[in-house]
């Protein structure tokens, strides 16, 4: 052994020196790369300092093409401008022409005008008389159906009682004349001539428009021009009109119920519907507040407040749909409570932050306003009050003197009070324009939004609790009880959230709003009653509607189109000038004409010379190229020498690593010879002869000692343990070696990619598997959660509830249906986690190397897994047995030890070294 470390440690120091050697030669390459780098690095800059020598001199023939494109420009710019000149004569004279038909379309206009009013007028006079000799008419119809009716009843009675005394029939007359029958057709036949002729009225006032429309510039149509802001105005109008037809028709069609009690909230529709048409008239009466502002300000403001309302047109048609909606119901008689008023609050909302946004600072009409917030605050009284009437009737008899019930009872009182205070403002108002215009103040405008706003919401919290209490009161066993105080105080609660937002005050926002409401409705009634708000006699100049100072703007563009010919001589002269400027300008570009061809001169001189220098530079590239090359070539020569030199020593190593195995048996064997008792012969069976076999021991006696057996077995268990320490030195010795050694640069070739590809492969496969496991984990979590919420959440069935002797109302309140319940979740969970094991099994079999067998659908465990992972009991695969375990006293039961397969290669590396 001293002389093999011997000769491993000379072998070191000389591969040790080889490897100096190397490291040298490669530092002196590195050094030459280095080198050779730093050159080719000059080589590339005066490279790039010869580029931007050749780039410079293609800068002027760049400028030179740049002149040339600039005087092709300016020569197309010429042709356009001529091409422009007399496409404005040719629009000039149609101007003219144009402006001669519009004054004669314009004579025409006025004089069917004037005959179009003259035609109104004798209509209007012709429908007076009309409508007077309808009424008359009318009156005279009806006194003569009553007699024909009673006529045809004592002719009836008459017939029947000369039946009875003659007791024969008498024949009736073949038909009885059915005169309301016939003036109804008659009727209905003329309302139908007369609807064809309004609809031919209408078809020709638009085709009309739309000729009209055909003479106006393409400007005028533009999205958010004039043409948008007429129909603003337009649009305002017929909102207000709409919205007069849903109140004329709803505000009689549900009548004030007589009490408001439990039954009548409960048993009948007639307080829901009462309310119902409250609020909706509220709502009306809002819009049009709002709509005769924009009325108001459309016909006074600027022009150009006009135009921005004009650009809001289409979001403002879109909102039109809203009321349309309404009108259809109401045409169809299906307007009742059950509507909802959604879209309605959501079209008053948008009306109202337009007029912040845009209107805020325009005048507006304070008599027509007072009167319009009049009506809205009425409307609001007439809902607030039946909605607390209806939630204090659905109340608990017993809950009187709750907080609550004191707020809604406070509600009610102070709407009765705004309503007489309403009252007192509407007495006061001016009538028929008896008096002047009312002024007041902006603070007392300012209180009166603030009082609607209020109302609104106020309205809003109690219908949302009203509706809220109608729902508890049909979920209650027994309706007679009512919503309890806290139950109502939790509705109102919810429903002041949902309004006010961050004003919330909970039940008391509902009585301070219609507080802050009667103060300022009182105050406003008292200032009337004094006369502070009263015509002062001073009369505004009524400005000009600004649809009309657009108009005469309009006639006045179309005039400046005069003004055109001037201007157009004026170019005329203009474009005189610019030829003489062309004309300068070509001689400069003949002059930089001359510069070119000299500066393309120097620009091939330069490159010829550039072109030389550049082939000596790629020829000094080329050769260093060349040199790098060879000297990589002899590095590869001298790594794949020194590759064979260490495979050479492997073998040399090997060789005398079993020369030492033999030596070591040899030395063995000798220790195991001398040990024997006697003495043996070269021929005796324990010692190794000279071809290795065992011959015979001398006698029978040492042959079948037992102590010579023990010796014998001892030395071969130390015979084993030398090798395999021999073998475990060795192995750690060469890994030492090879951990010293640089690291071989093994080209990989054709099987890179592929096994970059499985690499990648395999990571994605790993995270896949990591997710999986993951997912597996939190359904498994779910689930025992779920499970213990289901042992523990045991529920007892109420049946406090029930009368004895009487059936539950239905199937889910009965004892059989919770334990349905019951037993269904259960099952639920067992199919869960019978799911779960089933993916834990698949997925443990995808997870080990040939544990699965994948199929077109899924992948299935190999029988041999699946039996594995269906034993139950465990399985001996190795027995230890420590010495002194043959004695009597160490007899004892075996202890079973169960081993992972990571465990049982550990104990099996130990038990080896």
């Amino acid at each position: 052994m001293r002389d093999l470390s011997a000769h491993d440690k000379h072998e070191l120091q000389r591969l040790q020196k080889d490897m100096e050697a190397k490291k040298n030669d490669m530092a002196a390459l590195a050094r030459n790369n280095e080198k050779l780098t730093a050159q080719v690095s000059e080589l590339e800059q005066m490279i790039s300092d010869l580029q931007e020598q050749v780039d410079a001199a293609l800068g002027a023939e760049e400028m030179v093409e740049t002149l040339t494109d600039r005087n092709l420009n300016l020569e197309e710019r010429v042709s356009e401008l001529l091409e422009t000149v007399a496409d404005l004569e040719a629009i000039n004279d149609m101007n003219d022409q144009l402006q001669e038909n519009a004054r004669e379309l314009e004579l025409e206009l006025r004089e069917e005008l004037d005959m179009a009013n003259g035609r109104i007028r004798e209509v209007l006079r012709e429908r007076e008389a009309a409508n007077e000799i309808i009424v008359d008419q009318d009156t005279t119809i009806k006194k003569f159906r009553e007699l024909v009716q009673k006529q045809q009843e004592q002719n009836l009675d008459l017939r029947h009682s000369l039946e009875k005394e003659t007791n024969k029939p008498i024949a009736t007359p073949s038909d009885i004349i059915d005169f309301k029958k016939m003036f109804t057709e008659t009727k209905a036949h003329s309302k139908a001539i007369d609807m064809e002729l309004r609809r031919l009225e209408v078809a020709q006032a638009n085709q009309h428009v739309s000729y009209l429309s055909q003479y106006m510039p393409d400007n005028f149509m533009t999205r958010g021009g004039d043409h948008d802001a007429v129909l603003t105005l337009l649009f305002v109008a017929r909102m207000v009109w709409k919205a007069d037809i849903v109140v004329g028709a709803v505000r009689d069609k549900y009548p004030l119920p007589g009490t408001i009690d439990r039954n009548a909230v409960l048993k009948s529709h007639a307080v829901e519907q009462y309310a119902f048409s409250s609020r909706l008239l509220q709502l009306l009466y809002t819009l049009q507040a709002l709509l005769h502002q924009y009325q108001q300000v459309l016909n006074s403001c600027s022009v150009e407040v006009f135009l921005k309302l004009g650009t809001l047109y289409p979001e403002m048609v879109s909102h039109e749909r809203n009321v349309d909606f309404y009108v259809d119901l109401l045409r169809k008689d299906q307007l009742d409570e059950n509507i909802p008023m959604d879209s309605l609050e959501k079209t008053v909302s948008y009306f109202l932050n337009i007029y912040q946004v845009h209107l805020v600072g325009e005048k507006l009409d304070q008599s027509l306003y007072l009167t319009d917030v009049n009506r809205v605050l009425s409307s609001a009284t007439d809902a607030i009050s039946t909605y607390s009437a209806a939630v204090l009737a659905m109340r608990h008899p017993q809950h009187e003197t709750h907080d609550v019930s004191l707020v809604y009872r406070d509600a009610l009182s102070i709407s009765k009070e705004i309503q007489t205070a309403v009252k007192r403002i509407k007495r006061r108002m001016p009538q028929d324009g008896s008096v002047g215009p009312l002024s007041y103040p902006q603070d007392i405008q300012d209180s009166l939004s603030s009082a609607m706003n209020h109302m609104n919401n106020a309205a809003r919290v109690v219908r949302q609790v009203s509706k809220a209490c109608l729902q508890q009161t049909s979920l209650l066993s027994d309706a007679e009880n009512g919503v309890i105080g806290d139950k109502l105080k939790e509705l109102t609660h919810q429903a002041t959230d949902l309004i006010y937002g961050g004003e919330d005050l909970g039940p008391e926002s509902l009585k301070l709003s219609a507080q802050r409401t009667l103060n300022d409705v009182s105050r406003i009634a008292n200032a009337l009653e004094k006369g502070e708000y009263d015509f002062d006699g001073t009369v505004e100049e009524k400005p000009i509607q600004p649809v009309f100072l657009r108009a005469q703007t309009r006639k006045n563009e179309m005039k400046d189109t005069e003004h055109l010919k001037y201007k157009l001589e004026n170019k005329e002269q203009d474009i005189k000038d610019f030829k003489l400027n062309v004309k300068q300008k070509n001689e400069e570009l003949s002059e930089m004409t001359v510069r070119r061809d000299l500066a393309e001169k120097k620009l091939s001189t330069a490159t010829r010379d550039a072109d030389l220098t550049i082939e000596k530079l790629q020829r000094k590239l080329d050769d260093a190229l060349m040199m790098l090359r060879r000297k990589e070539k002899e590095y590869d020569e001298t790594m794949d020498h020194l590759q064979s030199d260490i495979e050479s020593l492997e073998t040399e190593k090997g060789e005398l690593r079993e020369k030492l195995k033999a030596m070591n048996k040899k030395k063995i064997y000798e220790a195991i010879s001398s040990s024997l008792p006697g003495g043996v012969s070269p021929s005796s069976p324990t010692t190794p002869s000279g071809s290795g076999q065992l011959p015979s021991v001398s006698g029978g006696i040492v042959r079948d000692s037992p102590m010579l057996l023990q010796q014998i077995q001892d030395l071969r268990t130390a015979l084993s343990h030398a090798t395999a320490s021999s073998h475990y030195a060795t192995a750690e010795r060469m890994k030492r070696q090879l951990a010293a050694l640089k690291p071989l640069k093994v080209h990989k070739l054709g099987m890179a990619g592929e096994e970059k590809r499985d690499s990648e492969k395999d990571e994605s496969e790993a995270l896949t598997t990591i997710d999986q496991i993951n997912a597996l984990t939190r359904r498994a979590s779910l689930i025992q959660k779920e499970l213990n919420t289901l042992i523990t959440g045991i529920e007892v069935v109420d049946l406090s509830k029930r009368k004895p002797g009487t059936l539950p109302s239905t199937d889910s309140s009965s004892p059989a249906f919770h334990l349905v319940n019951h037993n269904n979740k259960i099952n639920n969970l067992r199919s869960q986690i019978q799911m779960l094991q089933d993916e834990i099994v698949r997925l443990v079999a995808a997870s080990k190397p040939g544990g699965s067998v994948c199929t077109n659908f899924t992948i299935f465990p190999t029988p041999q897994l699946a039996k594995v992972m269906d034993e139950k009991d465990l399985t001996r695969i190795g027995r230890v047995t420590f010495p002194g375990s043959g004695s009597t006293t160490a007899m004892s039961d075996p202890v079973r030890v169960v081993l992972q397969p990571e465990h049982l290669a550990k104990l099996h590396l130990c038990l080896l070294k």
